[in-house]
């Protein structure tokens, strides 16, 4: 709640003194700071959390930054958080890097399901459509939304379908 607060806070200052949005590379970087800046006071206890902010940049398109609890943000095409986090961003950078290789671009319903495939190899269990919660922030939208439990579904069927 205090980090929202904190991140509202500071790009609706920046856009009042500036005049226009700030950038998601921006925001994390401050973020970053505030989280650095409560390890170096005794006084202030850690933020005890990753904190992952995902835009939409006109010029640059999607972006997704991550933020540990030390400071340290970087941006990211995929980014995994959480107990088996390594192995979820194993998965992601071979499967990643087996579309690169082919030049293949990846549309918004086939990164749905390489997500879903990543923790279903990562927990190494099969979900029903009522197990999960998937979110998407579209770039054709231009908005965050959550996904009906139809929708993961048929992301569900689609992936039992492939073979990765």
């Amino acid at each position: 709640k205090a980090i929202v607060h904190f991140i509202r806070k500071e790009a609706a200052e920046f856009k009042f003194e500036n005049g226009f949005t700030i950038s998601i590379d921006m925001l994390a970087c401050r973020l970053a700071d505030e989280f650095q800046n409560f390890t170096q006071r005794a006084f202030r206890r850690l933020y005890g959390v990753e904190t992952i902010l995902v835009s939409i940049d006109d010029e640059r398109g999607p972006q997704i930054y991550k933020i540990d609890p030390a400071g340290h943000y970087c941006g990211y095409k995929a980014v995994t958080a959480g107990v088996k986090e390594q192995e979820a961003a194993n998965f992601l950078e071979k499967q990643l890097k087996k579309r690169a290789d082919v030049n293949e671009e990846i549309d918004e319903k086939q990164t749905i399901e390489l997500a879903i495939s990543a923790l279903q190899n990562v927990i190494s269990s099969d979900f029903k459509a009522t197990d999960l919660e998937v979110a998407v922030v579209s770039a054709k939208d231009n908005r965050f939304r959550k996904l009906a439990a139809s929708e993961i579904e048929d992301r569900l069927n689609a992936i039992s379908e492939k073979e990765w």
